[in-house]
């Protein structure tokens, strides 16, 4: 049975007519735990009394008054209805309990969360919101630090590989430029080696070509035969003649031997004569 049906079947029961002693008021009352219960509100009775659906009311308007003082205090709250004779004498006495509902705008007391059960679990959600905020932000903060190092660290390697790259390219020309120098001094070289071969043996038979186009000798120069075993013995290599004495005797190496010497040794400059 609900309160309201438990506090109509109490006041049924004192309040009936055929009741010897008469009722003078019916008071409400806080019953604080620890402490001395103080009056909510009395209640005084009509003149001509309750009947069923009058009482029923009168129960209603009771327990309506407790909700609002419930309310007012919060939490659980321990309510006594007490009947009273014209003496004050209590005829009896009906206890019960209600919850307040409290303020969902304002749930603190002095400044503070009620030292009830839903005011520990807002306590306890708002620690935990707090908590969740702070976890929130420190994961933020990481996060877009280790986002700017990654984007610091690929343009620094984005940086490394492109001046790599130019240096390859740089080294590349370099080397092709050497080869193309080392080609073009080969060929200066190659150049002037003939050059050098052509003047030593334009130099040797220049007197003898000019004294046999003018028909008498202009130019001191050696015999043509002289001259021309002189270039021929100049001009062979030491292999040549490794070669070519290979198929000679001991005494025919010997005299080709004196025979190269001595022109080598006896090897006049063209236009020099003998004074």
């Amino acid at each position: 049975m609900s309160i309201e049906g438990d506090i109509t079947k109490f006041l049924r029961t004192h309040l009936a007519q055929t009741r010897e002693v008469p009722v003078s008021r019916i008071a409400l009352r806080h019953a604080a735990a620890s402490a001395k219960g103080q009056d909510v509100e009395s209640f005084s009775i009509p003149e001509e009394g309750f009947t069923i659906d009058t009482l029923q009311i009168f129960a209603q308007e009771i327990l309506s008054r407790a909700q609002s003082d419930a309310d007012g205090l919060g939490g659980v709250q321990r309510y006594v209805i007490q009947i009273y004779d014209n003496g004050k004498a209590s005829l009896g006495r009906f206890a019960f309990r209600l919850r307040g509902q409290e303020d969902e705008f304002d749930d603190s007391m002095n400044g503070e969360e009620a030292p009830t059960m839903r005011g520990l679990l807002q306590q306890l959600m708002r620690h935990n919101e707090a908590n969740a905020r702070t976890m929130n932000l420190m994961f933020q903060g990481m996060s877009t630090s280790l986002v700017r190092r990654i984007e610091s660290q690929d343009r620094l390697i984005e940086g490394l590989v492109e001046k790599r790259q130019k240096d390859l390219v740089v080294m590349e020309e370099a080397r092709t430029q050497q080869h193309e120098r080392d080609m073009q001094l080969l060929l200066t070289e190659n150049a002037e080696n003939r050059k050098d071969k052509l003047v030593e043996k334009l130099s040797l038979m220049l007197p003898v070509a000019l004294n046999h186009l003018v028909g008498k000798k202009v130019l001191d120069g050696d015999d043509p035969n002289v001259l021309m075993l002189k270039a021929f013995a100049g001009s062979l290599s030491p292999e040549q003649l490794q070669s070519i004495q290979s198929g000679l005797s001991v005494e025919q190496r010997v005299v080709l031997y004196k025979i190269i010497q001595g022109l080598q040794t006896t090897k006049e400059l063209p236009g020099n004569g003998e004074t």
